[in-house]
């Protein structure tokens, strides 16, 4: 009887624990890649950043510029974050900004980061 039983039930409790195994499995490798997904973007979104700023290092280099530049370089990072504006944009290039300037002891001009026609 208890071998009967067994016979019955073993098949259903594999069938339910590789079911329950399968789907633990895909959930945290959904939670694994969706983490990977949103430091790729992270990392692009800084590193542009970065380089936007250091554009005015260049003689003639203007805040305009710098936001262009982060805008162009980055749209999937941008959009994957929801910053859709200019003075968005801007935000986040602020810090950069006073970092380069702290670095280099150079004022850079503060600028109105809306234009009535973006690039």
């Amino acid at each position: 009887m208890k071998e009967l039983i067994l016979l019955q039930l073993l098949p259903a409790l594999f069938d339910w624990a590789i079911v329950a195994a399968l789907g633990l499995f895909c959930a945290l490798f959904k939670q694994w890649t969706g983490i990977q997904i949103d430091d790729k973007h992270k990392n692009a979104f800084q590193s542009a950043l970065t380089n936007g700023a250091k554009l005015l290092l260049i003689p003639g280099g203007r805040i305009d510029d710098a936001i262009d530049y982060v805008m162009r370089s980055v749209p999937d990072a941008l959009k994957r974050f929801d910053i859709n504006t200019r003075e968005d944009v801007h935000t986040y290039l602020e810090p950069h900004l006073l970092s380069l300037q702290a670095a280099t002891g150079r004022e850079f001009p503060r600028s109105n980061p809306i234009r009535a026609d973006p690039k």
